[in-house]
């Protein structure tokens, strides 16, 4: 590491050193090639590499040795083009990216330095990659590098360049510069240190703008003052500080005092040799702000409202300094000549210059360019741009001072850095060896003894001179040439220089990869010429031709004389204490200090006068931007194109009294380049997104501004469309908003008004009732049809009131008694064959909402007495259709209401089919379950056949049954299939309130058939058999009620105390009336279970239970009985066969049970039986008979004579059984009456004539007995 140099931290010397290590050692292992080799340019003419028509820089030999570098073989480290304008490395194949640098130092010995360390620099960083990069380094001017326009539309945009600081704030101003902050901060957070401490601390009023690092210094320039000591000595002169410890010197020394010793020299030498300056560029402004600034001024003070530049301030230094030195010929230019040109003989910008109306080209026609003022025979003092090492390291007198110390590293103000006694080191070595450690005093010995100092005075180079280890040694020292350096007067000096800036397009952001890359490029280029680690800035700036200390803080400089550092550390910018500032090059250009001094200097103005004209420029130069004339006020241009007035798209306005053109605020634009304060408003409709924009955009579809100034265009609030792009409305309910347009939602959905999107579009509530009412329809219409398609409606009873046949439904029949048509039904399942014909309706009419009336076909009453409480009706689907209703609505009516409702449902839901989408399974599901509920209706209907009054109670008698007789099984047909009085009675008590004063007909089709259904036994082992005692013949007209009164009073009269369990044969009760034909004997009567059951041992008797009219004594079967009942008792062949007894409600006619009304009846049908004659219901059993007689000896005539006779007997025996009880009558009468004569006309007129009781006439309307049909029926027997 360099001598100079305090590390900042100890990890960052660490890396530093190590990274440094890495590179020369991986640099060592690369040979020389073509590749490496620098080529020169001269614009587009090719110079070549290194070699013929190549310049070695003096300063050379003084450079670091690299690791790379051959002996013997030049390269552009150390050697240099002196007419190229760039060079470069690699070739600028495709693909490869492109490292520009742009340096304005020119290619010389004098500043030949700086280039040379740039090109080494960028060889150590991309030598070795130029498969991927070419380099370019261009050697411009200081113009270009501050003015060219770079990083736009077809112009350069270098990765780095390197300008002076003044023009830093032009490229600032011009957005231009890319600041560092980003790079700074990441350096930090990398290396624990920050960047900008190794900077000078002067260096943010150079490169820091409002906060930003803009720049990295990279040159120190600043101006410092020599002088020749051997004249001032001469002339017994004090030396200048600090070569004076008198501090009366120190005081004493200003720009006046200066001045004086400047004249005593040029009147001693000759004019012009008491101080030398050059007018270069603009020399003489830095020079003079050092004045002002010593005074206590500056360029200008800022106040809130304008800048105001006092230059009044340096009025001493122009009549103290500036004046006695012009006017008594005191100062000379570098070329030994007049200070600026065109004075002697004055040019004619000189004499309008002088006149106060030179032009810029008048004023910069007076500068001198002289490289440096020590090219001359310094005599006096002079102002130079560095120290120059030809002249100041000289060889130093011998001492006579004596040892007045030991040996130590440190006497009298010198520092020992090298103290080196093995020997073999050469003068020149030696003198090497104090540039690379920066001392500035060497002794040798001329054998090989080299010991390196760093000393701050003369009288303590000459102590140290005197040291014992030191004695023997020649010194060459600064301190020893007739050159030194003084302070400067007045405290302050000029502070300039040259720093590293990253260009960048207007755009703050990296628009590309390529922006990006090239800008990471950039920052690399600055770290590695900042490294510390590297030599490229310590030798660009010590080894010009001028040298200074490279740009660090002054703590770490240590190898400059005292007066250097002092110079450095009381230099400032010639702005300073207020920042950069983009004018300060044109204040460069016009040069008002120059016009001042010379108007001052040479002119008829007075000082006052000419400086007040330089701060009035200066004031025009810093005044802001006059809005009223910015066509051609110089502030009004905008600095990045460099044109007046603010771009399109911008605004002006004014900021800490600077022009600056903002881009209009979104919502606004400015369609032409201007000084407005403000941009335009957007009109309504349209609308402005970016800043700057330079005109407004019409809003999109579906979009609105709705008020001027818009920075978008806003959608309508949802649910709302543009209307002409500058207001909304609202979509009606049932439409969406969509890309600007109210869209209807689809069939079956709505919406609300301000819908915004098509999921606002929800389902129709009429919709989800749509489905549930078509599922409701078409259920409604499954269950109506059965209806419409002849229904079966239960029976619950048929019966006659008031001679009307009543028929009542175990429901709602449905007729209605405003049918327009007559209404017919058909009865089935009536155990009645006179209803149940299929081909034969009956009419009705409604009674009741569960009673008809049963009409004929000519709409009047039937009067027959039909009795049945089962069944089932039936209407024609005529009348259904027009005559049956339900809620009062016909249903005809109805079905085509609900058809219509269907269809109309259906094509509606069809039309919305989007919306019956997701309740299609809905529908489906409700629709498949119309069927099921059809079914279920039906089911539910069918148990109402099951749950009419007579069939709940037989289900009830059944398990009573089921109790009584848990197992019925079939038993041998006859007489084992009898039943007791109780089960007859028993039977009669549970279905009285049905049977009433019904016959055997409506029990046995009623009661019996369903009861036996089951087992399909008969009723006697459905209950209990028993053998039978008596066999019944009886009539089944008779009603049912009478027929068993009858039987009870027998088992009364016969059965004593035991009378429940008299057991009767009753065929309705004992024969199996699901096979009648096998209880009929399959035709033989003789085998049938009633002559079985008659001709049964355990038989005692016939009971034939008679009705008031005998009717028994009429049928075929009641008297094939008796005859066999007679035969049997005429036989004799059974002693206790009691033979045929006559039973009546009223009781047994034998025993003096029956009216006399009885008696005569059976009497009056006795003298009519006729065998021949009697009639049965089915025609076969009257044949079977009928045969079956005829087959016996006399036939009919015999078989009648015999059981006329037999019945005769029996009513003999009534009457007999009469008289015994008319006779106990009237005994009884006589006990009881007294005996008082009665006279028999009394009696006879008070009994009156007999009266002969007329029978009643069977009714003129009679109707066939029921006929057997598929159903077991009864036979007439039964």
């Amino acid at each position: 590491s360099s001598g100079f140099v305090n590390h900042r931290k100890a990890s960052v010397s660490f890396l530093s050193c190590m990274k440094f290590a890495a590179l020369r050692a991986v640099l060592g292992l690369v040979q020389v090639s073509a590749h490496w080799h620098w080529i020169a340019w001269r614009g587009s003419e090719k110079l070549g590499s290194p070699g013929p028509g190549w310049l070695k820089l003096d300063t050379a030999p003084k450079f670091r040795n690299l690791s790379w570098e051959v002996e013997g073989i030049p390269n552009a480290y150390r050697y240099y083009h002196p007419n190229a304008t760039s060079y470069t490395l690699g070739s600028p194949a495709n693909g490869r990216k492109t490292i520009e640098l742009w340096q304005p130092f020119e290619e010389d010995s004098y500043d030949g330095a700086v280039g040379a360390n740039l090109r080494a620099a960028l060889q150590i960083l991309y030598g070795d990659d130029l498969e991927r990069y070419f380099v370019n380094l261009t050697s411009t001017d200081w113009e270009t590098v501050g003015s060219y326009p770079i990083c736009q539309a077809k112009q350069p945009c270098p990765n780095v360049v390197l300008l002076g600081t003044t023009q830093v704030a032009s490229r600032v101003s011009a957005e231009r510069a890319l600041p560092l902050n980003d790079y700074f901060q990441e350096f930090l957070e990398t290396h624990l240190a920050r960047f900008q401490d190794d900077f000078p601390s002067i260096s943010s009023y150079q490169y820091q703008f409002k906060g930003d690092w803009i720049a990295a210094p990279f040159i120190t320039d600043t101006r410092l003052l020599g002088f020749n000591r051997t004249t001032l000595e001469a002339m017994g002169l004090d030396l200048p500080p600090p070569h004076n410890q008198n501090r009366s010197t120190e005081l004493e020394w200003t720009w006046s005092r200066l001045a004086e010793i400047a004249c005593q020299i040029s009147r001693s030498y000759g004019d012009g040799k008491g101080i030398v300056m050059t007018s270069d560029w603009d020399e003489d402004f830095k020079l003079f702000m050092s004045m002002v600034h010593s005074a206590g001024g500056a360029l200008y003070k800022k106040s809130p409202e304008s800048r105001t530049c006092d230059l009044n301030t340096g009025a001493d230094a122009v009549e103290d300094f500036w004046k006695p030195i012009f006017q008594n010929n005191c100062v000379s230019g570098g070329d030994g000549g007049s200070y600026w040109s065109g004075v002697s003989p004055p040019s004619e910008a000189f004499n309008r210059t002088l006149r106060g109306t030179p032009s810029e080209a008048d004023l910069m026609s007076l500068s001198k360019y002289v490289t440096t003022a020590q090219d001359l025979d310094t005599i006096g003092f002079f102002l130079s741009t560095g120290v120059n090492e030809d002249t100041s390291l000289k060889a130093c007198k011998t001492t006579s001072r004596n040892n007045s110390g030991s040996d130590s590293s440190v006497v009298a103000g010198c520092a020992t850095i090298v103290f080196d006694r093995r020997g073999g080191r050469s003068l020149s070595s030696c003198k090497q060896l104090m540039h690379d450690v920066l001392a500035d005093t060497v002794a040798h010995d001329g054998e090989g003894t080299c010991a390196v100092l760093s000393c701050k005075s003369i009288w303590q180079l000459e102590r140290s001179q005197s040291l014992r280890s030191l004695k023997h040694l020649q010194f060459y020292s600064e301190l020893c040439s007739d050159i030194l350096y003084a302070d400067f007067p007045g405290f302050f000096s000029f502070l300039g220089g040259a720093g590293l800036m990253v260009p960048k397009p207007v755009s703050s952001s990296c628009t590309d990869v390529e922006e990006c890359s090239r800008r990471e490029e950039g920052w690399r280029i600055i770290e590695e010429l900042r490294n510390s680690s590297s030599p490229w800035m310590l030798q660009a700036n010590t080894m010009k031709a001028a040298r200074l200390p490279p740009p660090l803080p002054l703590t770490l400089i240590k190898d400059f004389p005292a007066s250097v550092l002092s110079a450095l550390e009381r230099a400032i910018p010639p702005q300073y204490p207020n920042n950069p500032r983009p004018e300060m090059d044109r204040i460069e250009r016009e040069k008002p200090m120059r016009l001042a001094l010379v108007r001052a200097i040479y002119g008829n103005a007075s000082t006052e006068e000419a400086l007040g004209e330089a701060s009035e420029i200066v004031n025009d130069i810093l005044s802001p931007c006059n809005a009223s004339d910015w066509l051609s006020d110089p502030s009004c241009a905008y600095a990045p194109d460099g044109l007046q007035g603010c771009p399109e798209g911008h605004f002006f306005e004014l900021q800490d009294l600077d022009m600056v053109c903002q881009p209009c605020p979104v919502g606004k634009f400015d369609p032409s380049r201007s000084v407005t304060r403000a941009c335009k408003n957007c009109s309504r409709g349209t609308y402005s997104s970016v800043r700057g924009s330079t005109e407004c955009t019409a809003c999109g579809p579906g979009m609105i501004a709705s008020e001027e100034g818009q920075r978008y265009c806003s959608y309508c609030p949802v649910g709302s469309v543009p209307k002409a792009g500058a207001e909304c409305y609202d979509c009606p309910a049932d439409f969406y908003e969509d890309a600007g347009s109210c869209l209807p939602c689809s069939p079956g959905f709505q919406s609300g008004t301000r819908s915004s999107t098509r999921a606002a579009c929800s389902r129709k509530p009429e919709v989800g009732f749509l489905i549930l009412g078509l599922i409701a329809e078409v259920t409604t219409l499954v269950l109506v049809l059965p209806i419409l398609f002849r229904r079966s409606v239960p029976i619950a009873d048929m019966h006659v009131d008031c001679e009307r046949v009543v028929l009542k439904t175990w429901a709602r029949h449905r007729v209605s008694r405003w049918s327009p048509l007559p209404v017919k039904v058909y009865l089935r399942d009536t155990g009645d064959t006179r209803l149940d014909n299929p081909k034969v309706p009956f009419r009705v009419r409604v009674r009741h909402a569960e009673e008809l009336w049963l009409l004929d076909e000519s709409n009047n009453h039937i009067s027959i007495d039909f009795n049945t409480s089962m069944g089932s009706l039936q209407l024609s689907m005529a009348s259904t259709f027009f005559g049956a209703s339900t809620h009062f609505l016909p249903i005809g009516l109805q079905v085509i209401l609900l058809l219509v409702a269907i269809v109309w449902t259906a094509i509606t839901l069809a039309s919305w089919h989007e919306a019956t989408e997701e309740l299609l399974g809905v529908l489906v599901i409700g629709l498949s379950g119309s069927p099921l509920a059809a079914i279920m209706y039906a089911c539910t209907w069918r148990s109402r056949f099951q749950s009419t009054p007579i069939a709940r109670r037989l289900t009830h008698f059944r398990e009573k049954l089921r109790d009584q007789n848990p197992a019925p099984t079939s038993c041998e047909r006859g007489p084992a299939r009898a039943v007791s009085a109780a089960q007859i009675s028993d039977l009669l008590c549970y279905f009285e309130d049905f049977i009433r004063q019904r016959n055997m007909y409506y029990v046995g089709s009623n009661i019996l058939l369903p009861l036996t259904r089951p087992e399909r036994l008969s009723y006697a082992e459905l209950a209990g058999p028993h053998s039978v005692q008596w066999f019944v013949s009886h009539f089944w007209g008779m009603a049912f009620k009478d027929f068993v009164a009858s039987l009870r009073h027998l088992a009364d009269d016969i059965g004593n105390l035991d009378r429940k369990n008299v057991t009767f044969w009753v065929c309705s009760l004992s024969n199996n009336q699901w096979k009648v034909q096998s209880e009929l004997g399959e035709g033989d009567p003789l085998k049938s279970s009633f002559y079985l059951a008659l001709q049964s041992p355990s038989c005692k008797g016939t009971a034939m239970v008679l009705d008031a009219s005998a009717e028994p004594l009429t049928r075929s079967w009641c008297l094939f009985e008796v005859f066999q009942t007679c035969l049997i008792t005429s036989s004799g062949s059974r002693e206790d066969f009691s033979g045929l007894l006559l039973c009546t409600p009223q009781g047994v006619l034998q025993h003096g049970g029956a009216s006399l009304d009885a008696v005569m009846g059976v009497a009056e049908q006795l003298s009519k039986i006729s065998l021949q004659d009697a009639t049965a219901t089915r025609l076969k059993d009257k044949e079977m008979i009928d045969s079956c007689v005829l087959a016996l000896p006399g036939g009919f005539r015999s078989v009648n004579v015999f059981v006329r006779d037999c019945i005769k007997e029996a009513l003999e025996t009534v009457h007999q059984s009469f008289e015994g009880d008319y006779t106990n009558l009237v005994q009884a009468l006589d006990r009881a009456l007294p005996s008082v004569p009665v006279s028999p006309v009394l009696l006879g007129q008070a009994c009156g004539p007999p009266v002969t009781k007329r029978r009643s006439t069977p009714s003129s309307l009679e109707l066939p007995m029921p006929k057997r049909g598929s159903t077991p029926f009864f036979s007439d027997a039964v």
